[in-house]
Parts: structure tokens; sequence; C-alpha cells
């Protein structure tokens, strides 16, 4: 029985690539992320947000062998200790609680655990007089050297977005 699909980097566009046992094709990037750096106006370097993409419209039935493959590329890229991934839920379609719920339990239920940290920190703001939630969380190596001042920084977004009114 197959533990994952097999995956490859392209180097041309920078995504890890598999295709699933319904022929759809997933693509994984990690895009460097300025974020901390701009409200913090300090430089964090290698911190990257995940993209995930379906590249086909087709629908797919639930496969677990996904996930698992997600995995393995996380895995792989957390085999440098200083990077860090600043997961943000989309909203698209009004999911992102549904993503992060989803994000959460897909991480309690990783094998890796024991050496990266997940850090959750929803950030509620107001934008012409409408509430809105955007749902965060922040993966490190748990070996990171400077993660403290990246922590930092990640635990005062809510009062920094609110703060620039």
């Amino acid at each position: 029985m197959q533990n994952r699909y097999d995956y490859s980097f392209d180097e041309e566009t920078l995504t890890y690539n598999f295709i699933t046992k319904n022929g759809i094709t997933y693509r994984v990037a990690f895009v460097a992320d300025e974020s901390l750096s701009l409200v913090a106006e300090a430089v964090f370097d290698n911190i990257y947000q995940i993209v995930i993409e379906k590249a086909s419209d087709s629908l797919e039935p639930l496969d677990n062998l996904v996930s698992k493959t997600v995995n393995a590329i996380i895995v792989r890229f957390f085999e440098n200790v200083q990077h860090a991934l600043l997961y943000v839920c989309s909203d698209s379609e009004h999911k992102a609680e549904i993503r992060y719920k989803a994000f959460d339990r897909w991480y309690r239920n990783s094998d890796y655990r024991e050496y990266i940290v997940k850090v959750d920190n929803p950030v509620s703001y107001v934008i012409d007089g409408h509430p809105y939630t955007l749902y965060t969380s922040l993966l490190y190596h748990r070996d990171h050297p400077s993660i403290r001042s990246i922590l930092d920084v990640y635990s005062q977004l809510e009062a920094i977005l609110n703060a620039e009114k």
C-alpha cells in the first residue's frame, strides 16, 4: 500500500508537483513572505507562505495520500532549520475558519510535531466598520536560531494591524 504520492521539484517554477490516483495534479510552492518584515521594520529572512494548488477544476474525492504527500514536502522544507512557514487561510468562498481548523487537525495528526512547532494567531481587525478575522499560523523548526524575534512580531500582528487606522 502506498504511503504517499511520489513528487518532483520543478526548477523552473520552483514548485513541488504530484499527481493523484485520480489524475489530479497538485502544486506546492513556498513563496517568500515579507509581511513580518514590513510591519516590524526589521528584516526576517527565510519566512515563507505555503501555496497548495490543485491544477485542475476536477472534483476529487477525499484522498488521504494528498495530505501525506504535502506532509512529506513540508518535512523536506524544514530540513533547513532557519525556515519558518506563515500559513494564512484564504477566505475564498468564506471558508477561512474551516481551512484553519482543517490545518490544525492536519498538524495535530502529523508525525513531525516533535521538531516543528505551530503557533496560532487569529487576528481580528475592522475595515470600514466591518469586523474581519485573519486566520494565521506560524510553523518553525524548534532549533530555529532567531525564532524569539519572529515570534515577538508575530504575536503583535493584531495590535499592529489595528494601530494603522
